[in-house]
């Protein structure tokens, strides 16, 4: 009977010290999903873009340049369409990644002069019909949310029309609509907040150069032996304030 005792008492003690360690033992917390960043994501945007556009134009006589200027017009508008990317997180707070964006654009200016000049006019229009990046991203991590840096190449399509007529240069007139391929850059910054595990909203900046084309390049005669030459470039450069929604997966 005793030795009957001594053994449930062995059992009773083994009970509860086992249960007292299992209570003690740390249990570790699930993994955070706010804190992954890693893989590949597609997304929507729509923002509004503007700045400046800068004609720089040059007049030649007899190929020697005579007369130069610039005619700056203030351009504004709004764009939308998506981006793909990939992410990879490098340690706990940072992040890598490439991202490629193609927007459509209504991004344009207007330019309309009536000179006092024998009847002089000049009037034009430009829009970015649309443009894309392909650009890296460097970000920083902190529980949902993510800011980063980004820069990377900028393209597009740019369409011009204009109508000039200059009477006192031999009643010199010109007029056409041109469309130009566009290659430059484009940097910014943003931030992007997870909403859940794959859905996450972005606010971001950038700002894109499209390089310059040539709008015009022709020849003239005023009356006189020499032939003239009138050269006209576009250069367009624009900020842009855009949200989105990226889905990863």
């Amino acid at each position: 009977m005793k030795a009957l005792l001594v053994a449930a008492g062995i059992v009773v003690s083994a009970v509860v010290v086992s249960s007292s360690a299992f209570a003690a033992a740390p249990v570790a917390p699930p993994a955070s999903w706010v804190d992954d960043w890693n893989g590949a994501y597609i997304g929507v945007n729509a923002g509004l873009g503007g700045g400046t556009f800068s004609y720089p134009w040059m007049l030649f006589d007899n190929a020697d340049p005579f007369l130069s200027g610039t005619v700056n017009a203030q351009a504004f508008g709004a764009f939308g369409g998506g981006q793909i990317g990939y992410n990879f997180q490098i340690a706990p707070h940072w992040v890598v990644g490439i991202e490629g964006d193609l927007e459509a654009s209504n991004i344009n200016d207007e330019v309309s002069a009536d000179e006092n000049l024998y009847g002089s006019s000049v009037s034009g229009k430009t829009t970015v019909d649309w443009f894309g990046t392909l650009r890296g991203r460097v970000g920083y991590t902190g529980d949902r949310w993510m800011v980063y840096g980004t820069a990377g190449l900028a393209f597009g399509s740019v369409k011009s029309g204009y109508s000039i007529d200059i009477p006192p240069l031999g009643n010199f007139s010109a007029a056409d609509s041109v469309t130009s391929s566009a290659a430059g850059w484009a940097a910014g910054a943003g931030i992007e907040y997870k909403l859940t595990h794959n859905l996450s909203l972005k606010t971001e900046y950038l700002y894109v150069d499209l390089g310059k084309q040539k709008l015009l390049d022709t020849f003239f005669n005023t009356g006189d032996d020499n032939t003239d030459e009138l050269s006209i470039d576009q250069k367009i450069a624009f900020h842009t304030i855009k949200v989105g929604l990226n889905l990863g997966f």
